[in-house]
């Protein structure tokens, strides 16, 4: 039976809302980079409803058809003061180095519309989350952080700033990341607890498919999966 009131009986379809440091009705999106990452950043920019793009890279090339680059050294920071602004590079050396470059630009957060942030978690400026991750209840993340598509970031675990997280990589609840962690697709971390959470210290580095089963001790780390399994001793 249908209600009386018109309203009602509408479809209550509304576009989702993507949390990011922008203007609500910029639709212009300057680009670091203009390779694989990159790619995956103008899909979803776009799906978002930016329409005009400007790419820029070091030396003016781009990997990415029927999308010009502009060189670094052509880039003039004062033109694109109304644009929203993302750097969309895999390595931390480099997205560190475009950020803290070209911090007086409008650094924004692209979520693909197909990923799942809690209402309560806190997304800093200048992140990527890509198609199908989820952030979980209380999860934090730092600056110009990568969590790639099908990634699962679970409640209260915190990512520090630069740090890339793998696609279908799955952090349980209650762990830490730290700063410039890069963390190779389908590792997958044990939960820790509110009193104790599972630590993972700065610059570490782990393989894809890794199984990590107890804190880190040491920062700097890179740590290599053997064929099947590998768990991190509580000693490491």
């Amino acid at each position: 039976m249908k209600s009386q009131n018109p309203k009602l009986n509408e479809k209550k379809s509304k576009p989702a809302k993507v949390r990011t440091n922008s203007l609500l009705n910029c639709r212009k999106l300057l680009v670091f980079g203009a390779s694989g990452h990159a790619k995956d950043v103008l899909d979803a920019a776009i799906l978002l409803g930016y329409e005009e793009f400007t790419l820029v890279t070091t030396d003016g090339t781009s990997d990415i058809a029927d999308r010009n680059a502009l060189k670094e050294s052509d880039f003039d920071p004062s033109d694109y003061a109304d644009w929203d602004c993302i750097v969309a590079i895999g390595n931390i050396t480099h997205r560190k180095h475009f950020l803290s470059s070209y911090a007086c630009l409008r650094q924004v957060s692209i979520i693909s519309p197909s990923a799942v942030v809690s209402k309560s978690a806190k997304i800093g400026s200048g992140c990527y989350i890509g198609a199908f991750a989820y952030i979980g209840p209380n999860s934090i993340l730092g600056q110009a952080c990568i969590v790639n598509t099908h990634a699962i970031i679970g409640h209260d675990s915190e990512i520090g700033s630069y740090s890339q997280i793998g696609p279908k990589v799955c952090i349980s609840g209650n762990v830490k990341v730290g700063e410039s962690v890069f963390i190779g697709a389908g590792a997958i971390f044990n939960n820790g607890s509110k009193e104790s959470p599972l630590l993972v210290p700065d610059f570490v580095e782990i393989g894809m498919g890794c199984h990590i089963t107890n804190s880190i001790k040491h920062r700097g780390l890179k740590i290599i999966p053997k064929p099947n399994h590998i768990s991190i001793n509580p000693d490491q």
